[in-house]
């Protein structure tokens, strides 16, 4: 079967019926929690979409595109039940989770296995600190063109977040706000190497774990919309003023400016 608007509409019918089984907890900061995700999953299947018309992609490519991107967290909705945490490292990896659940419901079996494979896999491994090595062309790249598109979105989620005084700690992961950044961390950046979660002390280093996921950023046009939106900037203001952050702003910014001039 072929992938059309239509059918990416019954999807997305799909997806909000789904997300009404969670709406019968009326607990607010659940709600809160919930609400931010589906929001979450809409904006990433437009910037998906965005990136993937701007790479000049085939229409049927593109509706694919969409899909991976409106079900890439579909695991976060039965995570944060039940476990209160979008912390995999606390709960479930939540990529794995969501695929369990696309299993479960039966979703996308009337698409070739090709395709299915293809939207499965991009979805599984799309919270991996890092790819691990694919061999199908086309699911090494949706791999990428979805980490693009959640990463673009999660900057916005963040340094929105950071512009306002009412404190989340779903957002935060719980981390303690003390001052400085870690050693490890520095030496991460320093190196151009993506942040280990491991290595995380403190929500300054969460912070500066954004910053360099511009270590891990795939496509030109996602580079264009990181430095059109200041999101690097914008991490940086609630940054302390120090040495250690003038160092890491200017290292990750100096290779945003390299990767738009190529």
């Amino acid at each position: 079967m072929d992938l059309s608007e239509k059918k990416i509409a019954e999807y997305e019918n799909w997806f909000s019926d789904y997300l009404a089984r969670f709406k019968q907890n009326h607990d607010p900061y659940f709600q809160k929690n919930i609400k931010m995700k589906e929001m979450h999953s809409r904006r990433v299947r437009k910037e998906i979409k965005e990136l993937a018309q701007k790479l000049d992609l085939p229409f049927q490519k593109i509706l694919c595109a969409e899909l991976i991107g409106l079900f890439h967290d579909i695991g976060r909705f039965t995570q944060f039940k039940n476990y209160g945490t979008f912390k995999d490292s606390r709960s479930e990896d939540h990529a794995k989770l969501g695929v369990k659940i696309i299993q479960q419901e039966k979703l996308f079996m009337e698409f070739q296995p090709e395709l299915q494979e293809m939207i499965i896999k991009s979805i599984r491994y799309h919270n991996r600190a890092e790819l691990p090595p694919i061999q199908d062309k086309n699911i090494r790249f949706f791999s990428r063109l979805l980490r693009d598109a959640d990463k673009l979105d999660i900057f916005k989620v963040v340094t929105d977040y950071y512009a306002q005084s009412e404190k989340n700690d779903a957002i935060e992961l719980e981390l303690p706000d003390t001052a400085g950044i870690s050693a490890a961390v520095f030496t991460d950046i320093m190196q151009e190497r993506i942040v280990k979660s491991e290595n995380l002390s403190n929500f300054n280093d969460f912070k500066v774990l954004q910053i360099a996921w511009i270590f891990d950023i795939n496509f030109l046009p996602t580079f264009q919309r990181i430095a059109e939106r200041k999101f690097l900037e914008k991490i940086k203001a609630v940054l302390p003023n120090s040495e250690k952050v003038n160092k890491i702003f200017q290292k990750c910014n100096f290779f945003l400016k390299e990767k738009i001039v190529k």
